[in-house]
């Protein structure tokens, strides 16, 4: 689907704000819900293109009066222009008692199923859950799911503590090794803290059109994304790596995007 390719509206600059609505004897229709903007998708016969027709536009000024690009490429292009790291707001950010005085926050996923590959030390033998009959994509198993954050320090995930022993619940995830204070019994359970530090990113790629692959150190962790594009958080990931020591920067395997 386009939304995974264009994951920024090349127009108004909003993230994971394209639809696209496949029509039979018509050209598909892309959507953006910020901005109101519409396209038409057209395969160009004996091209390597797709045409994306701009069918109005209600974006910024500056977009009005000009000549739109014809081709899919082209509109990649502007979606890139201007990209950059730039803290943002939101209500999950600061996390009381992880987060690092000065750290800002890039990119924000609510829901992300997390594996880590099966020899990971994180499976330690009194917390990892029984091994599944076969192991997931590029032999992993699954440590979890909750929360996907991009910060100016390190890649975090803030699981979702396991289910009460006792309540019928299935066994738990291994456990993340943990940042936060102790919770006090009888308390809301603070989430687990998977901290990836970016001085330790040796790969980030993407697997399929959800996933999210990175190799910290020598350990392969894989987030699978909802209802964002894995591109989005490859081309962070790019940006990020300009900031890195040049040593860091040397050893890095980085995918396309």
């Amino acid at each position: 689907m386009l939304p995974t390719l264009l994951w920024r509206c090349p127009i108004c600059k909003t993230h994971d704000a394209l639809t696209h609505e496949p029509r039979r004897f018509r050209p598909d229709l892309i959507r953006c819900r910020a901005c109101q903007a519409r396209w038409e998708l057209k395969r160009v016969v004996g091209g390597p293109d797709f045409r994306l027709r701009l069918l109005d536009d209600k974006g910024p000024g500056e977009e009005r009066g000009g000549v739109p690009p014809p081709f899919l490429a082209e509109w990649y292009d502007r979606m890139m222009a201007g990209l950059a790291l730039t803290p943002i707001a939101h209500p999950a950010w600061p996390v009381a008692g992880v987060s690092a005085p000065n750290e800002e926050l890039y990119l924000h996923s609510p829901q992300v199923r997390v594996l880590a590959d099966a020899e990971n030390p994180i499976f330690t033998t009194a917390n990892a859950a029984p091994a599944p009959p076969s192991l997931g994509p590029l032999g992993t198993r699954p440590l979890g799911a909750g929360q996907l954050l991009f910060t100016s320090q390190r890649l975090l995930c803030l699981l979702a503590p396991p289910p009460a022993a006792g309540m019928g619940a299935s066994p738990a995830a291994p456990a993340a090794p943990a940042e936060a204070a102790p919770t006090p019994p009888g308390a809301a359970q603070a989430p687990r803290a998977l901290s990836l530090p970016w001085g330790e990113l040796t790969s980030a790629d993407t697997l399929t059109d959800a996933a999210f692959v990175t190799i910290f150190g020598e350990r392969l962790y894989g987030f699978l994304l909802k209802e964002q594009s894995p591109l989005k958080w490859l081309a962070y990931a790019r940006l990020m790596a300009e900031r890195l020591d040049p040593a860091v920067q040397r050893r890095l395997h980085l995918g396309y995007v």
